[in-house]
């Protein structure tokens, strides 16, 4: 009797030992795809600031074409983020591309917006092989106005 109840103590004992391990197993996959949901999420919440920036960068290049309103047009796309969490600005991470096929109504102007996000979650840069990755956004608009002047 004495060793049934001793040999039913330690079943008992090695079962919850293995309980702990799965446990443990299973808290690191759910913690790694957790991570890689939230990297994917900001990612793509920095494309479509990269986007709306583009956006924000032809619709002032459609009313002012003149090639020297581009600074203007370039520093528009690059404050049009008002979030502090997401930060356009630093010309070394997002780069502004302008090209027209001409500065008359009728012509079209593109804006494209190149930016290097940086993968927060380490495991997916190393499956990757990259920790940056490179997001473009691209938008053509019809020049409306043959303005030169630019506001």
């Amino acid at each position: 009797m004495k060793k049934l109840i001793t040999d039913k103590i330690k079943k008992e004992e090695s079962q919850r030992g293995q309980s702990m391990v799965e446990l443990a197993i299973t808290l690191v996959i759910l913690l790694m795809l957790l991570l890689g949901i939230f990297d994917f999420g900001y990612g793509f919440l920095y494309y479509i600031t990269i986007k709306d920036a583009a956006e924000e960068g032809a619709i002032y290049g459609s009313l002012y074409p003149s090639a020297s309103c581009n600074t203007q047009l370039t520093s528009r796309v690059r404050n049009s983020s008002s979030s502090p969490a997401i930060n356009i600005s630093n010309p070394a991470n997002t780069q502004v591309t302008i090209t027209r096929t001409g500065t008359t109504s009728g012509n079209n102007i593109t804006v494209r917006v190149d930016h290097q996000y940086h993968i927060i979650t380490p495991f997916i840069a190393s499956i990757i092989g990259n920790a940056n990755l490179n997001l473009r956004a691209q938008i053509t608009n019809t020049i409306l106005t043959s303005s030169t002047a630019c506001p």
